[in-house]
């Protein structure tokens, strides 16, 4: 295999995980391509919102010069600057008490589009559908259209081949698309791979509201804040795009609910079907109505016609695979796929970027016949352990949030968004 295929890396997926992890490449001078199965950078219709609350500096460690701490703060939800003293307020749904301030210190809550087109568009090259440019740039490059169909090694280079009938070659496969993985069901087989249904399901609508909900939201907590029901519902009530340059007529909310249902065959089958939008908004309106003000309002001032999705949650507690001698690996939730209630998820692919590229830099042998192997070796003996022990304390967080009395002994209670026990 000559040289330049065999240092090649192929990165499936184009979000944050995909992204972070061709700026380290470019840092170390590694070719890579990104393949992103969306057609465009905005092709989807949705989008969210999450937290960096422990990540920032493997976050800054990650980024080019160009992509500055300024930058990365721009991409938030509105113009709060981080600070020292910032807090996430939980309220009793029931009562409407403030229960506790979790503590989030310089926490950044940032648009996932916004962040995914700053790291885009800083270095990184596009070419798009069946459109190839033949310049030295093309070492560092991003497909979309490409959905990953198979993948291939014979002991050396890796293939993989895509659902339009194209293939790529390189030497290291990373797998960074996400809970569904196709690189993860590669590695450890369909079963082993498969994501665990949880008992939490979950809806999100991202909505303008009247005057009167928006002051009520914000009566709570200038961003966001978390909210608990004795009957065993979670709520979220968060800033999305909220600007002091811009009207509150024009302000975006993210508003969630879930709670817990049982995982049977008849119940996760009937999940796969989406409901209509009205019936959903529905749903939740009604569960709302067990809510006190300002809660309860809040929900009710919700649109019919507001976008809302619906999902039974699920994850994935990381399994050891094997690299095939350094040609596979995964990041961020193709890794570690955990539910969100404690805002681990972002946080934990930063991590894993941060680590990679300190293993890179470490172990990385440009001239020896598996260039990524020991760089590999040492990323994953940190990242597994990291990974399972993340996933599980978010699944235990999420039952313990759903049951009133285990409620204050959950992760959330007594580590608020801290990785672990320090």
């Amino acid at each position: 295999m000559v040289d330049s295929l065999k240092n090649r890396v192929l990165i499936m997926g184009g979000g944050s995980g995909g992204l972070l992890t061709a700026h380290i490449l470019k840092k170390l001078n590694i070719p890579y391509a990104i393949f992103e199965q969306d057609p465009a950078f905005d092709s989807r219709p949705r989008d969210w919102d999450f937290g960096i609350y422990w990540a920032q500096s493997p976050l800054l460690q990650c980024l080019p010069e160009d992509i500055t701490y300024r930058k990365v703060v721009a991409t938030q939800v509105d113009d709060l600057e981080p600070t020292e003293d910032f807090f996430m307020p939980i309220y009793d749904l029931s009562t409407g008490e403030e229960m506790i301030k979790i503590p989030i210190p310089y926490a950044m809550r940032l648009r996932r589009r916004e962040f995914i087109r700053l790291l885009k568009e800083e270095g990184i090259l596009d070419v798009q559908v069946c459109f190839y440019l033949i310049l030295p740039a093309q070492r560092f490059i991003m497909k979309y259209g490409k959905r990953l169909a198979g993948i291939d090694t014979d002991g050396q280079a890796v293939t993989a081949t895509f659902t339009d009938g194209t293939t790529e070659q390189g030497g290291l496969i990373i797998g960074a698309e996400g809970a569904h993985s196709v690189v993860r069901k590669f590695l450890l087989g369909p079963e082993k791979a498969a994501l665990k249904p949880s008992p939490i399901v979950l809806t999100m609508v991202m909505t303008k509201l009247p005057p009167d909900a928006v002051e009520k939201i914000r009566g709570l907590h200038e961003r966001m804040s978390t909210c608990f029901h004795p009957e065993g519902v979670f709520a979220w009530f968060g800033s999305h795009e909220r600007f002091s340059t811009t009207p509150s007529s024009e302000w975006t909310f993210t508003l969630m609910l879930s709670w817990s249902e049982p995982t049977s065959a008849t119940t996760i089958a009937r999940d796969m079907v989406r409901k209509p939008n009205l019936e959903t908004i529905r749903t939740a309106k009604t569960i709302a109505q067990k809510f006190c003000d300002p809660f309860r309002s809040i929900w009710e001032a919700v649109p019919d016609d507001a976008p809302v999705w619906h999902n039974r949650m699920s994850s994935w507690p990381t399994e050891e695979w094997d690299n095939r001698n350094g040609r596979f690996t995964l990041v961020g939730d193709a890794a570690h796929a955990m539910l969100p209630h404690r805002g681990q998820g972002l946080n934990n692919a930063i991590h894993d970027v941060a680590s990679l590229l300190e293993a890179l830099r470490a172990h990385y042998d440009r001239d020896g016949e598996a260039p990524f192997k020991k760089a590999l070796e040492a990323y994953e003996k940190e990242m597994w352990k990291r990974g399972r022990e993340a996933v599980i304390m978010s699944d235990e967080n999420a039952e313990a949030l759903h049951d009133w009395g285990k409620l204050k002994e959950s992760p959330l209670w007594k580590l608020g968004i801290k990785p672990k026990k320090e």
